[in-house]
């Protein structure tokens, strides 16, 4: 039975797996990341705060309630699915999960406003790095990711699907990708970390979900 890896833990329901053990995979889910909150005392003030992945969400709204007045914003589903978990509404933008298509848009809705991006200490920032010259926005740190030391080895693994740049760093800096295993990125970010290792061959799901990352392995070991 083939089987696929996934940087991040799955539940018995999650897609991702539900997929895949239908179509006769077994299926692996292990985050090779170490997430720490930080104690956040002050939030600058802004006009919206947004939001590029769900830790972000998770790490700063049980410690500060969002204020009236300021707008949420989500990077995709998956990041706006959790604001509304923590607010009970739906997010005041909502992007393609896909960083410049994102920034462009919320561009053009923000400006001349104030823009807050929490996320982790090691954040690539890749929306913020694309509005900054066009938007008042400044990063605020709200939890620390840390490589896992010891990650497993993986070698077995017909496919290996990783979910941020630093999933993908902390194995593939430690272990060889032999030419048969599938590299599977969730979005490009992920994917220019791959090529930074030396990993050339890389499917890039078609959009940033378990079901597409699920779909780009079914896909890539079938073409």
């Amino acid at each position: 039975m083939a089987l696929a890896f996934i940087s991040r833990l799955l539940p018995p329901d999650a897609p991702f797996r539900l997929l895949l053990e239908s179509n006769g995979w077994s299926v692996q889910g292990t985050p090779l990341v170490l997430l720490e909150p930080l104690r956040v005392e002050q939030v600058p003030s802004a006009d919206w705060w947004f939001f590029s992945s769900k830790n972000a969400v998770n790490f700063l709204l049980p410690q500060h309630p969002v204020p009236p007045g300021v707008r949420l914003a989500a990077l995709g589903p998956g990041t706006a699915k959790a604001i509304e978990q923590h607010t009970g509404k739906r997010p005041d933008f909502v992007g393609n999960g896909e960083p410049i298509s994102t920034a462009e848009q919320f561009v053009a809705l923000a400006k001349g406003e104030r823009s807050l991006f929490p996320g982790a200490v090691h954040s690539l920032q890749s929306v913020l790095l694309l509005v900054k010259d066009r938007l008042e926005a400044q990063h605020l740190s709200v939890y620390r990711n840390t490589a896992l030391p010891n990650p497993p080895n993986l070698r077995s693994a017909q496919a290996l699907v990783f979910t941020s740049p630093l999933n993908a760093q902390a194995y593939c800096s430690r272990y060889p990708i032999s030419p048969e295993q599938l590299l599977v990125a969730i979005g490009n970010s992920t994917a220019q970390m791959l090529l930074r290792l030396g990993y050339e061959k890389v499917k890039i799901a078609s959009e940033p979900n378990e079901i597409a990352l699920a779909e780009a392995v079914l896909e890539g070991l079938t073409n």
